[in-house]
């Protein structure tokens, strides 16, 4: 797998990218469209596992990624605010879990509304294939997740009452 010129200017909301390691499998997706590669770490060959079609994805082509970007500022966020991005990737109960962001933002002043952007869970079967989907609203939360012993966990925070609390969740899919 190869960057692209959309997963430049994807990169720009999502820095830290979609990969995981599970015993000697290395996996890794690019921002801008759903197929998953492998590396097997104990003899270094890559290859593609999975790729997923789904017509909710959706990223718009772009020519010259640093053009925009250097010369035509105004026209970053309405690209990241129209486009789906991959925003996870994950290990879970010995299955590869593809979290994509879908939908659109929409800005109102300075205010930026979520109610049409999803987070949107692909559980991988052996086959390649999405057995599983699930789509959630974003919400007005902000969390990280992370894979660790092939469970999922979710950190959250909540500001109330000028106080800042943190709940761990274990995300779960049934």
């Amino acid at each position: 797998g190869r960057f692209n010129e959309e997963d430049y200017l994807l990169a720009l909301l999502n820095s830290k990218g979609c990969m995981s390691v599970n015993d000697s499998v290395f996996i890794y997706s690019s921002l801008s469209n759903q197929s998953i590669y492998s590396i097997n770490l104990k003899n270094n060959t890559e290859k593609i596992d999975n790729s997923i079609n789904d017509f909710d994805f959706v990223t718009e082509s772009c020519d010259d990624a640093n053009m925009v970007i250097n010369s035509m500022r105004e026209k970053v966020m309405p690209y990241l605010f129209r486009n789906s991005q991959n925003a996870g990737l994950y290990w879970v109960d010995n299955e590869i879990v593809l979290k994509s962001e879908i939908g659109t933002y929409e800005k109102a002043g300075k205010v930026i509304n979520k109610k049409n952007r999803y987070n949107k869970y692909y559980i991988l079967g052996s086959k390649g294939n999405a057995v599983y989907k699930e789509r959630v609203p974003q919400g007005l939360n902000s969390y990280i997740e992370r894979d660790y012993k092939n469970k999922l966990y979710r950190l959250s925070n909540r500001v109330q009452n000028d106080t800042i609390s943190f709940q761990l969740y274990n995300v779960l899919f049934n």
